[in-house]
Parts: structure tokens; sequence; C-alpha cells
């Protein structure tokens, strides 16, 4: 259950890194972790206190300069040659990035991973953070795959290592308990440009690796966490909500197909389950 902790601003030090697309304009994920007996101590840091950084809330008013211009753009669009944001450039490629050797104002997810994966405690806070090391998610997911030598950063600064080694194993604890629960995972085939000199060369397709999935598992229990934050103090949000399959009588069908037996009633951890078996065939295909 998460809290908020009443202190002001805090320090977090250790060796921090961000780890995003190559290149990137911007970072908004670090972390931090600490091992204590069987437990992991993690730290994700999402985003930085953007309010706080441009001096309070004033600065975000109807009308104000920032606002107008969110207004005009709504959302920030990625694409693979240019990022149109919805903030002005100076604030989300600048002070409210998590750039590499500035520190920043953030907001922290402290959370306890279990040896099983469960976040039984999570506290909320505002930190002082630095970036320590900007890392790509090929280099660094081709090193934790075993497919690839060690990123030159994270051999030259020192305690980096040993942090994305606990840092992997909290996201796999993170994973293995979200699909004990019954997670359903889709893997969707994901493409980028190929940009040189600001002309689209070609199309390849992004391949997941332990990198990606390490940041996608910290921020889906820091959304969780969050989530659970504000529901607990009766704070208004916006939430996906995951309805049961109307047609689970269809599922069953197409299961039985392949050979196994869904249970009369939806059963979210059993079809987690058939989908993960059902994967390396339709890989094949």
């Amino acid at each position: 259950m998460g809290r908020l902790v009443p202190q002001d601003l805090v320090a977090l030090e250790g060796a921090l890194a961000a780890v995003g697309d190559n290149p990137a304009p911007s970072m908004d994920t670090v972390a931090a972790v600490m091992l204590a007996k069987r437990e992991i101590a993690l730290a994700a840091i999402e985003v930085c206190d953007l309010a706080m950084e441009v001096g309070g809330r004033a600065g975000f008013e109807k009308g104000s300069p920032i606002d107008l211009h969110a207004k005009q753009n709504t959302v920030t669009v990625y694409t693979q040659s240019k990022i149109f944001p919805m903030l002005p450039e100076e604030l989300s490629t600048g002070i409210t990035s998590l750039n590499e050797n500035n520190d920043r104002l953030a907001v922290v997810a402290d959370m306890i991973v279990k040896e099983n994966g469960d976040v039984p405690e999570s506290t909320f806070y505002r930190a002082m953070v630095r970036n320590q090391a900007k890392l790509a998610y090929e280099d660094l997911g081709a090193w934790l795959d075993g497919s690839g030598e060690m990123p030159a950063t994270v051999l030259e600064t020192a305690g980096l290592k040993e942090q994305i080694e606990l840092q992997k194993q909290a996201a796999e604890r993170l994973r293995a308990y979200r699909q004990a629960k019954g997670a359903l995972e889709f893997e969707s085939i994901e493409s980028e440009a190929v940009v040189e000199d600001g002309v689209v060369k070609g199309i390849r397709s992004v391949v997941p690796n332990a990198a990606r999935r390490l940041i996608e598992n910290f921020m889906v229990a820091a959304n969780v966490e969050m989530a659970e934050f504000l529901e607990n103090h009766n704070s208004v949000s916006l939430r996906r909500v995951v309805k049961m399959p109307r047609q689970w009588d269809g599922i069953r069908k197409i299961a039985m197909e392949f050979g196994d037996n869904l249970p009369e009633e939806p059963d979210q951890p059993a079809l987690a389950a058939f989908l993960e078996k059902r994967k390396p065939v339709f890989k094949g295909k």
C-alpha cells in the first residue's frame, strides 16, 4: 500500500542510470536499488517534478505561455526524424528531463520487492537526483541477454554494473509475479525508421530485450503503486479497466483446437498460461 513521505526533499544517491532509445533527446526514468536480506528496495524515479523545476504552479495557470503551448500541441508526437513536444522544448528536453550529470528535482516511487515479486510496501517522495549514465536499450540489452559486450559507460561508472544486475533481478521478480497473477502479455511487431541526415532510409524491427523489459516492469510496478495510492487517498485518476471477455466460450473453443482445456468460467491466469505456451508456435509461423 502506498504512502506519501512527509519530508520536503531528500538527496537520492547511488549509481543512477537512465535507459532509453538511442538517440533520445530526453530521459524520464532512472532507478536505484539496494539488497536488504532477501528483499530488494527499488526506487523508480519516473518523472521530474515539473512544477518545482519551473518555479511553482503559477507557470501552469490557464492562459500562461506554457498552458497555451500545451493547448496548441495537446500531446507529444514522436516520429523517428523529429519530436513535437507538448511542452516547450526548453522544458521537455531540458530542465524536466533526467539528463546525464545534471541535478534534477523528481518524484520517486520507492518500493520493496519481495522474493516472489510482490510489492507489499511503497512510498512516494520528492528527491534531488543525478543521472550518472545515459544508456541505450540495444547496447544494454545485448549485454544483459549475453549477446554483447558490457557498455563502456557501465564499466567506467563506479557501482553501476552491480546496480544494473540487481535491477535486472528486481525486474525479473516483478515480471514473474505479474505472470503468476495472470498478466496478459501481447507481443506486437514494433518497427522504427532508419533515419540518416533527416531522411528515412529504411524500416527495421524493434526486438524486445532485457533492458526494455527491465524499464517496462519498473514502470508497471510504479503505476500500480501510484494507482493504489491515489485510490486510498480518494483522489481522482484516469485508469484503464480490463473487463472479462464476453466471448469466453469462443476462446475456449480456440484453445481446444490446440489441445488445451480452459475453465468454463473466465480465468485470467489460465488464459495467460495458454497464450504463453502458444507463443513459440505462433512465432514460428
